[in-house]
């Protein structure tokens, strides 16, 4: 039986043209629907707040630095592996603070069952680890516009409002 040859595993350096082709074919991919989507209908496109260049610039952003969005992610998932801990030490009976709270002027969160229980607790601490991950992560991003660093800023807060348990 022959041998079959490994492949080495990509490094960073190898990883960039790959994630840039995808960004590329992305972004025809994007503009042969909008093209089909006005050819039926006759509307020129389909993105009435004109979101697609902005997220396009974002996901570029994104992708020009990989290590700093796997270091986001990482820091992440400690965020969870912590909040997993102390819940599992709070259903042992244990007192134990929270990882993150609301803002005060935050009213989703204002009935006691959020705090009561310890289930409850969790979605909602769970929630505000990845929205507050979610917002830093996209406005640490550089080499954005004042408008469009605001437009991002607007709309990754209106996205991660959409999603509360609440």
């Amino acid at each position: 039986m022959a041998k079959q040859q490994e492949t080495p595993e990509p490094g960073q350096h190898d990883l960039l043209p790959v994630l840039g082709e995808i960004a590329d074919n992305s972004q025809r991919l994007i503009h042969a629907i909008a093209d089909r989507h006005y050819a039926t209908s006759g509307i020129a496109t389909p993105d009435p707040l004109n979101l697609g260049p902005t997220v396009l610039e974002l996901t570029a952003r994104i992708l020009s630095d990989p290590a700093r969005i796997l270091h986001a992610q990482l820091s992440l998932w400690q965020d969870y592996l912590r909040l997993w801990q102390n819940i599992g030490q709070r259903l042992l009976g244990q007192a134990v603070d929270p990882m993150v709270e609301p803002d005060r002027s935050d009213r989703r969160f204002r009935d006691p069952a959020w705090d009561d229980h310890a289930v409850f607790d969790f979605i909602k601490q769970s929630y505000l680890l990845s929205a507050r991950w979610l917002v830093d992560t996209v406005n640490g991003l550089e080499g954005f516009d004042d408008k469009t660093k605001q437009k991002l800023d607007f709309y990754t807060r209106q996205f991660v409002d959409a999603l509360a348990p609440s």
